[in-house]
């Protein structure tokens, strides 16, 4: 559940990241709603649209970092690089394999 709610968490923090670099007013006025400070944050946001990009490519990297920092082991991807590739610990069966194959 935990890991569940950490992908949802990364989601969000990079869809929001995105729509905040193609379109910074639009997602700042988008969350102005609210207690009164955080809607005066908003529209001071919509103002500076270079600061509000710099915010949403901060929280694309936040949100990419904090889901791949702690893939468990269990996981399908566990012995696999970013790249796919086959990382230490696989099996000599399959490497047999991809050596007899010539790669």
């Amino acid at each position: 559940m935990a890991l569940n709610l950490k992908h949802i968490t990364a989601i969000v923090l990079i869809g929001d990241g995105l729509l905040a670099l193609m379109s910074p007013e639009r997602d700042a006025l988008a969350w102005r709603m609210g207690p009164e400070p955080f809607r005066s944050l908003m529209s001071y946001m919509a103002k500076r649209p270079a600061l509000t990009r710099w915010v949403g490519a901060t929280q694309i990297a936040v949100g990419i970092w904090w889901v791949l920092r702690e893939e468990p082991a269990t996981s399908p991807r566990a012995g696999l690089s970013a790249f796919g590739h086959i990382s230490k610990g696989v099996n000599r069966a399959n490497t047999s394999i991809c050596s007899a194959a010539g790669a």
